[in-house]
This record gives structure tokens, sequence and C-alpha cells, in this order.
């Protein structure tokens, strides 16, 4: 094991700070999956939210495209790609009849740097389509290499060109270039998109350690235990910081450039970002190496961002110490409260005079977004059930008052393998809780925690023997069929 444990304090970082970090997560219910602290080899800290575990792989999303930007810039410094290189030229057998100039002046440093000549691709637009057929044929937007814009497009067609230039998807490049002698785990995988090729933009699953290993790796220029196992200039030049990004995202995007996949962030810091609130986050003056996982909502996921950001820079990075501090009970208190992590539930009330007059009640619903018919709210003390009728049949959503209950969500036919495409009767793990969050309404939080991961809320207000239900999914690729308004009686 690289990493060896040791207290905060033994490397200049106080265990009260890391609960203050803790605390703040939880003031903004961030929905965490998980969260490591190293400094140097020292890993500090290490919790898992219950019920989810260290050893279990996590939906990284874009933080996949930084895998993706190393293994391009091995390729390069093996001298198996250029720059400078056109992207079309990899690809000959997919291009239309008449090539548009923009796609054709396209280099391997635009699509790197996000200066591409698109600024957008409804890849789920195409199921069950040829994705690397479908890029080519998209109608280019401006002129490559003038302006930034977050194109995952062109991430999925450098994680392409990786497998077509090696004959191996480009975590099982990395894995026998450097991945397996860090310690990376076997058991991590990247899925695949119609037409064969690894989805390289969006879908590395693996453990957090593993990206905190990988982070580690790049932090020592490519080095371990006095091995280079990838070239120097290849990790400096993915990691630097080149290019600017234009206007989107706030601060800790725009402010601070981007590499090469790869974004700088805070105090000359670099990061991989993964959109549900996977991160890991290196800071070469303090030597100190964060990951995390969590499963926020897009909508929120800005304000998740800018608190664990900051919560990591102003109470761990930027106050640690270059000497041990004395040791104190606060780390104590800290293996105490990390015991006791879960993850998190929808706030409100356990129970509301309007409690015993809805239960058991099914109402009917009016022609609805959903193709919801009729539901039924069955409550029974700490617990409750969601039943209810769409095209599929009958489901049910079981949940607990402030507390999770763990099953599959109920909707079946989901991407597994295969981004994109349905299957038949495939089903995503879940957990669902419930409060009240005004006496006449009723919420429900499903957190969807599997190879994707998604948001679902559910709120019910009840009025004069009517029930106006409001569903919100959010998910890449799927709850699309819970959004929008119903009324019933």
């Amino acid at each position: 094991m690289y990493f060896k444990k040791a207290t905060p304090e033994s490397v200049g970082i106080d265990s009260a700070k890391i609960i203050e970090m803790l605390n703040a997560f939880k003031k903004h219910n961030i929905p965490m999956h998980s969260m490591l602290i190293a400094r140097g080899d020292k890993l500090i800290y290490e919790a898992y939210w219950n019920p989810l575990k260290a050893d279990e792989n996590h939906r990284m999303y874009s933080q996949t495209k930084s895998y993706v930007g190393m293994a391009i810039g091995q390729l390069i410094a093996e001298g198996k790609l250029r720059l400078q290189d056109k992207i079309i030229d990899f690809f000959p057998e997919y291009l239309p009849e008449e090539v548009h100039p923009y796609l054709a002046a396209q280099t391997i440093e635009h699509m790197l740097n996000m200066h591409t000549c698109f600024t957008d691709c409804p890849w789920f637009e195409n199921h069950g389509g040829d994705r690397v057929k479908y890029y080519f044929s998209m109608k280019p937007v401006h002129y490559p290499g003038t302006v930034y814009y977050y194109d995952s497009t062109g991430s999925f067609i450098l994680g392409a060109l990786v497998q077509k230039l090696t004959g191996k998807t480009f975590l099982d490049y990395l894995k026998d270039k450097a991945l397996r002698k860090i310690g990376f785990s076997e058991t991590s995988k990247v899925l695949t998109c119609p037409g064969g090729f690894a989805w390289g933009d969006s879908a590395l699953l693996c453990t957090p350690m593993d990206m905190l290993l990988f982070g580690r790796l790049l932090a020592n220029k490519g080095e371990w235990n006095g091995e280079q196992l990838l070239n120097r200039k290849a990790v400096e030049e993915t990691t630097a910081v080149p290019y600017t990004c234009g206007g989107a995202g706030g601060y800790i995007f725009s402010g601070c450039g981007y590499g090469r996949q790869v974004w700088r962030t805070y105090n000359d810091s670099f990061s991989f970002f993964g959109m549900h609130g996977q991160f890991m986050i290196h800071n070469p003056k303090s030597d100190i190496t964060f990951v995390c996982t969590a499963g926020c909502q897009r909508g929120s996921s800005n304000l998740a961002r800018e608190v664990i950001f900051t919560s990591l820079f102003d109470l761990i990075v930027d106050p640690a110490k270059d000497t041990a501090l004395p040791e104190s009970d606060q780390f104590a208190k800290l293996e105490a409260i990390t015991k006791e992590l879960k993850l998190t539930t929808i706030c409100g009330a356990k129970t509301s005079p309007m409690a015993d007059e809805i239960n058991g009640k099914t109402f009917k619903a009016e022609a609805n977004p959903m193709g919801i018919k009729e539901f039924t709210i069955k409550l029974d003390g700490e617990y409750g059930e969601f039943n209810f009728i769409n095209a599929q049949g009958n489901k049910t959503i079981k949940f607990g008052f402030q507390d999770n209950v763990w099953q599959q969500f109920p909707e079946k036919g989901y991407s597994k393998e295969f981004g994109g495409m349905r299957t038949e009767d495939h089903t995503y793990r879940c957990a669902a809780s419930g409060a009240w969050v005004q006496e006449n309404k009723l919420k429900l939080l499903v957190q969807i925690v599997d190879e994707y991961i998604g948001i679902m809320d559910v709120i019910i207000g009840f009025n004069d023997g009517k029930a106006v239900m409001q569903m919100i999914g959010d998910a890449e690729d799927f709850l699309r069929e819970y959004n929008g308004y119903l009324t019933a009686e």
C-alpha cells in the first residue's frame, strides 16, 4: 500500500478543521459519498458515508476526461501522435463525403484544450447509433482553436483515438503503463458507447482510492517508488495551464484556466471534476491531495462545488503547517463523527396532521407528462411507501422518515454497459427518504447510486381533497419520464 495512515496533526493539519469541513457539508445538505485527504504519502483522512464502502466502484463522470487527456499525452510522448495532427486523418471510414473545412482544420491540441469547432452534441438523441460516426456528421459551429467551449464530444473522440492507436481502451492502456503498478483496482472499468468505443468523456467507474492514487501519480510527475511510469513532460503539460476557459462555470472553472482535459483551480492546484460532485484536487505547494465523491443534483452542483472547494482551501490547505501539530482530542472526535456518517436524507418533519387524512388514499391523476395514472401514499410510523401506476405498471418506492431505504429504483430498462442503449429490465440501486416540509406538503428524495447517478425529487401538496405532485428527475440520460406536474383527487 502506497499510502501510510497518519493523524492529521502529524502532518500539520488540525483535525478540528476537518470536522468544520464535514459540518459545512452537513449544513448545506450535500449528498457526500466519500472523502479522502493525503499529504504526501500520508493518508490522514478516509471516510465513506454509510452504506457506501471503500471497495465499491463509483461513477466518476467527467473525471474520466482527465484519464483520456493523460493517455493522449503519453502517446504524444511515445511519438505515436502529434499535437498538430488533424483528427479527421485517424477516422477516414467515418467521414462524410464532404468534410467541413472547420472540422478538417481541427487538431488534437484543439480537442485537448476544448477549443474545437463544436459547441454541442445531443449524444442522447442518438440512442443506439455509432457515436463516432455521429460526431463526424455534425455541422461545425466555428473555426477551431479560437474559443473555449466544454466539448464532451471531443473528449469521447480522443478516447476513441487512444483505442484506435493502441487496440485498448484508454483505461487499459493506462493500466498497462502505470495504473497496475500504483495499486489501481482491477475491478475498475469504463462503460462502452454504441459503436464499440469506450465512453471516454463520462463513464469511468473506479474507487475513491483509485482516484487518490492517480492524483498522486500526476503530482509525482509520473514517478512511483523511484520508477518513471508516465513520461514526466507529458504529465507536466497535461496538468499545466496554457489555456483560458471563457466565462462558463464561475471562478472555480473560468478563473484559473484549463490544461489538457485537466482543470486548474485555486492556489496553483490542478483538479479533475465530475458533474455530480466527484473531485480530485492536488495542491503542489502544500502537497495535499483531496478526493471526494457525491451525488449532487446538477442544478445545485455549483453550490456544492463552492462549499467543497472553499472548505478544502480555507480550512485544510491554506492553514496547513510545515511541521507537526500537538496531538489533541479533536482527532478522537473526528474518528467518532466519521463512524456515524450516513448518506444524506431529505430535511423536514417526521409527521404531520395531514398524515392520517392521506394515508392509504388513492389519488386518480389527470393526464400528465409522467404518465402516472394514480398513486397512493402508505404511512407506517417511521417508514412509508409511494405506490403509483405508470406506463410500465405498478411501481413502489419505499422510504424512511429522516432515514434512507435502499432498494432498486422501480423503472426498468435503463442503460447498463452500453451508454444510451436501453435494456429490457435493468434497474439501478437507490436510496429513498421522506419528510413533511410543510403540514400539507410531503417530499421524497430518491438518490440513485449505481453505474449511473441520478436524483429525483417528488413533492406532493394536499389541499381540499386534491393533490398536486411535482417530480424533478435529474440525471445524464434517464429519469426523463419523471419530470413534470400532475393534479389528482
